[in-house]
């Protein structure tokens, strides 16, 4: 195993933790009320279509999945919430 794997999977055991910590988090806060069509349908996509699913960025040896577009979505709308609502609270 040369040095880049190994970093990529020190890497990986560093964040394992915290993503089993999101995962269970996300789990309990999840009611069956707010789960959906919607839901299933995008949880189903993420798991079974993320590897087909892919762009690669032009001059880079890199791919973007559904799964790195959802995420990133999440993370905008995430921001545009807590940006209103420290505005309204003014």
């Amino acid at each position: 195993m040369d040095s880049k794997e190994r970093n990529i999977n020190l890497y990986l055991l560093a964040l394992t933790p915290f993503a089993l910590a999101v995962v269970v988090w996300a789990l309990m806060a999840m009611t069956p009320a707010r789960i959906d069509s919607g839901v299933v349908t995008l949880a189903a996509l993420t798991v079974f279509c993320s590897c087909y699913l892919r762009i690669q960025l032009p001059r880079v040896n890199i791919h973007l999945t559904i799964t790195d577009g959802l995420i990133i979505l999440q993370c905008c709308s995430m921001a545009e919430r807590s940006l209103c609502c420290s505005l309204l609270s003014r």
